[in-house]
């Protein structure tokens, strides 16, 4: 009976045996190939920005999406809530403060709004504020 020597398993770990094999000088190299190709990438994407984005209107483009996004998440000015009207009807009211019904309940000016409440000769006080997610209320 003769004994059968004992092999070690082969790596399943190709990278490792790569790694093994290669010298450092070439693993630099290729890692080197990796950051060119990515920083060639970068700048290809700036250069098509440059070409194609009109810088002018970013900001407004950028705050027309978040505007949207937060609509989209049920901040948009929906309900108006009017309490202590003795004199005025509720659309009355409505159209007194006229809410901007396209922003959302963050691009509501309610400075604005209570001013022009009280701009009337029978509204001796007015209190605007916001009531999360969608409802501005009139005191």
């Amino acid at each position: 009976m003769t004994k059968a020597k004992a092999r070690k398993a082969p790596s399943k770990n190709r990278k490792s045996r790569a790694k093994k094999a290669a010298p450092k000088s070439q693993l630099n190299h290729v890692r080197l190939a990796g950051y060119v190709f990515v920083g060639a990438a970068l700048a290809s994407a700036a250069a098509l920005a440059v070409l194609f984005v009109d810088f002018k209107t970013l900001p407004r483009d950028i705050a027309t999406g978040t505007q949207a996004l937060v609509k989209e998440a049920g901040f948009n000015a929906q309900t108006l809530q009017v309490y202590g009207a003795q004199r005025f009807t509720f659309r009355q009211v409505e159209q007194l403060a006229a809410i901007d019904t396209s922003a959302t309940i963050f691009g509501q000016d309610l400075e604005a709004i209570q001013a022009r409440l009280v701009a009337h000769p029978w509204v001796k006080e007015a209190r605007v504020s916001r009531n999360l997610p969608g409802t501005l209320r009139k005191d």
